[in-house]
């Protein structure tokens, strides 16, 4: 009778261990951004052995740059994902994906093409632990860098 309760409870603990895992990672993941962040920390380990599932898609081509103790601080692990410009239906011209699994959070940013000599770049800034969004938006011209409220009216009022 105590081998067949050892047995029922081993058994149990057996098929809850990857139960309680699975509905884990269930939860963790509530929306698109959260999606993106943990593929691209799963997907970008130290050897660069597989892109993200984003870097799956046809017509993609992307490279992975390992950002630590490059534009990050001391012991931060960065990773950016950044797709070539020929493998993107213009006018956009650039799309990078960056996440810093040391301090949590995901960096979408992308920029289309609006004249020869006006670009405008979207930045999606994502906080994984406190799940908010924090979209910049900016312009250069003539490779001037458009940061002020008055120029980006000047700016649009022009066009």
């Amino acid at each position: 009778m105590k081998k067949k309760i050892t047995w029922i409870v081993v058994g149990s603990l057996i098929l809850l261990i990857p139960l309680i895992f699975i509905v884990y990672n269930k939860m963790k993941i509530q929306n698109i951004f959260d999606e993106i962040y943990y593929d691209s920390v799963e997907a970008t380990g130290e050897g660069f052995q597989r892109r993200s599932s984003l870097g799956n898609i046809k017509g993609m081509s992307a490279s992975a740059t390992n950002l630590t103790g490059i534009a990050t601080s001391k012991g931060e692990k960065a990773i950016m994902e950044s797709y070539e410009s020929k493998s993107l239906n213009p006018p956009m011209k650039s799309l990078s994906i960056t996440n810093n699994s040391t301090k949590k959070y995901l960096v979408i940013g992308y920029s289309y093409k609006v004249t020869s000599t006006i670009m405008i770049f979207f930045e999606n800034h994502y906080d994984v632990r406190t799940k908010k969004l924090k979209s910049e938006l900016s312009f250069i011209d003539s490779g001037k860098r458009i940061t002020t409220k008055k120029e980006v009216n000047e700016l649009i009022s022009k066009y």
